[in-house]
């Protein structure tokens, strides 16, 4: 950890934040973090109009750098361009910047367009939405940017173990020096004024929750039309917000075992929401490569508050709630693929599984920023 000296002398450091949502529980997380060990941080957000009730923490200056849509990448170029001068606009009056804390690769091309040469990087990625793998010239174009941002970034920060080993094992970027691996776990304040609860049997309707951004409508449409037949034994209670909000609406209108609660404080809100249901949906269309090698932080919360999951197979999530023995998976390329699991899975199921989640060591669940500060401190002193 950071001692009182150091953070005094961290004090005259300056960041600059780059990231593409205002309300992104994992981009707020790191710039408190950064916040606790003394540096003056200045955000430049795009805001995409969900989740409004979550929010960077006090103490930054935050900046909104435009609306954007999700996908639409061609004209996204546009929007960037326009964030370009808006940043050099602000900065240009403000002491050159110490370090750039960029997430995902756009955010980080425009943070370099602004900042210049003499601006370390912090490249940070959580998603893989943009192509990275084909041989058309967009690809290649991608490939390339990309790799001039791992060349200059002093830092390569990830949620997963297998998004490295895409890039060791497909880009062949010599990039494991710089490699920090900073899992989506849980905040270790929450956990303090949330322990762990006490194992309450399932009962009927088994309560399913759906937490999150609302995408992925191939595995998550299939979900509302089974819940919607089988009404005496199961409920759906969904958290969240994102494009297929509309379509949740609907559905909760039409069925009355189908409950939309709307956008949620995240980390805030985490404890009464997992504590009201009984099992975790978190079955994501695994033909993405992002899902495929993901780890998402409904891993550990669901865990942590003793809630198994429901997963989609062929994925690094399964890998691990196989590991743990806290859930089941199912593949969403199947046919019906949920009607085999809804017909088969017993209270009694839940019940041990409840139990596993629960003797998984919450240090196993609970975020530790001590690699993260050592790294940065090494940063300094480069």
């Amino acid at each position: 950890m950071v001692n009182c000296k150091e953070t005094t002398r961290l004090n005259n450091t300056r960041i600059i934040v780059v990231a593409p949502n205002m309300s992104h529980p994992r981009y707020h997380r790191r710039v408190s973090a950064l916040l606790s060990i003394g540096y003056q941080v200045t955000v430049y957000s795009f805001e995409r109009g969900y989740y409004n009730c979550n929010a960077f923490p006090p103490g930054c200056e935050v900046v909104n750098i435009g609306h954007v849509k999700d996908g639409h990448y061609f004209e996204r170029i546009f929007k960037i361009l326009h964030a370009a001068r808006k940043i050099y606009l602000m900065e240009r009056d403000k002491p050159r910047a110490n370090l750039l804390y960029a997430f995902e690769l756009d955010c980080a091309l425009l943070g370099t367009i602004v900042t210049g040469k003499q601006t370390g990087i912090i490249y940070e990625i959580g998603d893989l939405r943009s192509p990275t793998t084909g041989r058309g010239i967009l690809d290649r174009m991608v490939q390339y940017a990309e790799e001039i941002i791992l060349k200059r970034s002093k830092l390569f920060v990830n949620t997963s173990d297998a998004f490295i080993d895409f890039f060791l094992g497909k880009r062949c970027y010599d990039i494991k020096e710089k490699v920090l691996i900073i899992e989506n776990k849980l905040p270790n304040d929450i956990a303090v004024d949330n322990p762990r609860p006490l194992i309450k049997n399932a009962h009927y309707p088994l309560k399913i929750g759906y937490i999150g951004l609302l995408r992925y409508e191939k595995s998550f449409l299939p979900l509302l039309n089974i819940v919607a037949e089988k009404k005496d034994s199961v409920s759906l209670h969904i958290h969240g917000d994102g494009p297929l909000r509309a379509i949740v609406e609907q559905k909760a209108r039409e069925h009355s075992n189908i409950h939309y609660h709307g956008p949620f404080r995240n980390p805030e809100d985490l404890s009464k929401i997992y504590n009201s249901i009984d099992l975790c949906y978190v079955v994501y269309d695994n033909n993405d490569l992002n899902v495929r090698l993901a780890l998402p932080n409904k891993l550990y919360e669901a865990t942590y508050f003793c809630v198994p999951l429901l997963v989609a197979t062929d994925t690094a999530l399964y890998v691990r709630v196989k590991e743990w023995d806290v859930g089941w998976a199912v593949d969403p390329q199947k046919k019906d693929f949920l009607e085999r699991f809804f017909n088969e899975i017993s209270l009694s199921d839940i019940d041990r599984k409840k139990r596993n989640a629960s003797e998984i060591n919450q240090n196993r669940l609970i975020e530790n920023w001590d690699d993260f500060f050592d790294r940065l401190q090494t940063i300094i002193h480069l």
